[in-house]
């Protein structure tokens, strides 16, 4: 995606480029309501009127530990089962039901319900309580770009491990302005299909 953006800065100098962080039902709200053209969402929220969600990438899922911690030392990849009796970090559902969801799913397939200790309200910020010892998280595997001095990601191994989408959401009305070049740019950089 950076490349995509990276691009479209090049070829679109004109255009005012201001972000907006917030949950997906809060990007979501500010498509309809006008206020933002284009927003990248792990959760696809079934179809919000005036919003179209086209997906671009599913990614592993990773899980962050602390640098120090037990499962850290040694091992290359984990299974899900190895974290039953851990404390884990986790993200408000309303704010992601997707990822949250295919977490906790994941999980009970493995034969435990995790023990969420602490939430977060974004992503990131459970990176933050993983690196002060607070827990465990099981996030999406571009989050380990991120690097932390304090956290060590090992990647997932068995049959039953949660996937992450992202997803970029566009209004309606937005496909013939700036935003239609940037569509365009991002799926070439993703490799997502022209027609969805």
């Amino acid at each position: 995606m950076r490349g995509a953006l990276l691009a479209f800065r090049r070829a679109n100098p004109q255009v005012n480029i201001q972000f907006e962080q917030n949950s997906t039902p809060g990007l979501i709200g500010s498509l309809q309501a006008g206020r933002v053209d284009v927003a990248f969402i792990r959760t696809a929220l079934g179809k919000p009127a005036g919003v179209r969600v086209l997906p671009l990438v599913e990614e592993p899922m990773v899980v962050a530990l602390p640098a120090r911690h037990p499962l850290a030392k040694g091992r290359r990849t984990l299974t899900l089962g190895l974290l039953a009796h851990e404390k884990f970090i986790g993200y408000p559902r309303a704010a992601g039901a997707g990822l949250y969801d295919s977490v906790i799913a994941a999980c009970i397939v493995s034969g435990f319900s995790p023990d969420i200790g602490h939430e977060a309200p974004q992503i990131v910020s459970t990176l933050n309580l993983v690196a002060a010892g607070m827990g465990i998280s099981v996030v999406p595997s571009s989050m380990q770009r991120l690097r932390l001095d304090e956290v060590a990601f090992r990647p997932l191994s068995g049959p039953h491990n949660p996937k992450g989408q992202l997803n970029l959401a566009v209004r309606d009305d937005t496909l013939a302005s700036p935003a239609s070049a940037f569509l365009a740019l991002v799926r070439k950089d993703t490799g997502a299909p022209r027609d969805t």
